[in-house]
């Protein structure tokens, strides 16, 4: 087996999860890269304790994976090895070994816009996106988000209403769509956007699917605007990874009375940029974005 479809097949092992993943391919990479692998003999020298290693056996073995194999092998994919790979999500800290993707995904090359918001949308907060993401097509950036309820789905539709470029992350795989409503919007995303997922392809959204989502779309960028968040929002996890990964993070301010901002005006309060209109965000477009 290639070191690339190894990577691949490690996301059908369940005894392997991100962070085991990586540590085995690191191993990989620096002792086999380039070499054939055998599948069973690699995992296992990395499976120290002996039950989780007799359960590998007993799922190897079987082969009861095979056909999933075969399935997810027809599924377009990049892999961290690929020189199609996202340059700034390599950067980040444990990034996806694997991205599923329906689409063009020439995208990830462009200049991006991370768009992050509650689903809970205020009238104001989508007329701001309404206002505002024409403004950011037009200074040709292409709009990243969630496809969630709310203010990724509002960043998203305005996109492509302009004609724009938008990227959806999946808290799912590529052939499941979370929320069903969101089923048309998605299968237009794949045909004039771009669709990715780090996750098997026929897998369902799961709770803890979205704090790793986040950190993709975090790092498809060098910006990353929260357009309406409480002090228990998602968004503010998206925040965080943005401070961690060294990206600019951009705030809307609401009135302080609201629940529905207090998290954005604790963003601004600890140190985030002001958005105050789309072009405070157009003009200070990081410099970077000409060297990639």
């Amino acid at each position: 087996m290639t070191t690339r479809d190894f990577l691949i097949w490690l996301l059908l092992v369940p005894q392997l999860g991100l962070k085991g993943r990586w540590q085995l391919v690191s191993f990989v990479l620096a002792h086999h890269q380039g070499e054939e692998l055998v599948p069973d003999k690699t995992v296992l020298s990395m499976l120290t304790r002996p039950a989780d290693a007799q359960a590998f056996k007993k799922w190897y073995y079987r082969q009861e994976w095979l056909p999933s194999w075969r399935k997810l092998k027809s599924y377009p994919c990049v892999t961290i090895l690929d020189a199609g790979y996202p340059k700034l999500l390599k950067e980040i800290s444990q990034p996806p070994l694997v991205l599923f993707y329906q689409g063009d995904l020439t995208l990830i090359r462009e200049p991006t816009l991370a768009i992050v918001g509650s689903r809970q949308l205020t009238r104001t907060s989508e007329v701001i996106l309404k206002t505002w993401v024409p403004e950011f097509v037009q200074a040709g950036l292409t709009i990243v988000s969630g496809n969630a309820r709310g203010a990724d789905a509002c960043a998203h539709q305005v996109t492509l209403a302009q004609g724009g470029k938008t990227i959806a992350v999946l808290g799912t795989g590529v052939d499941q769509v979370y929320p069903k409503i969101h089923t048309r919007l998605q299968a237009q995303i794949s045909q004039q956007g771009l669709v990715l997922s780090e996750f098997l392809p026929w897998v369902g959204p799961k709770a803890w699917h979205f704090p790793l989502r986040n950190r993709i779309i975090v790092g498809l960028t060098l910006q990353v605007l929260i357009v309406q968040a409480s002090l228990k929002s998602g968004s503010l996890v998206s925040a965080a990874i943005a401070l961690d990964e060294n990206r600019d993070l951009w705030s809307i301010p609401g009135p302080i009375n609201q629940v529905y901002y207090q998290g954005s005006n604790q963003l601004l309060a600890q140190g985030a940029g002001i958005a105050l209109c789309a072009n405070d965000v157009i003009a200070n477009r990081p410099l970077a974005w000409d060297s990639l």
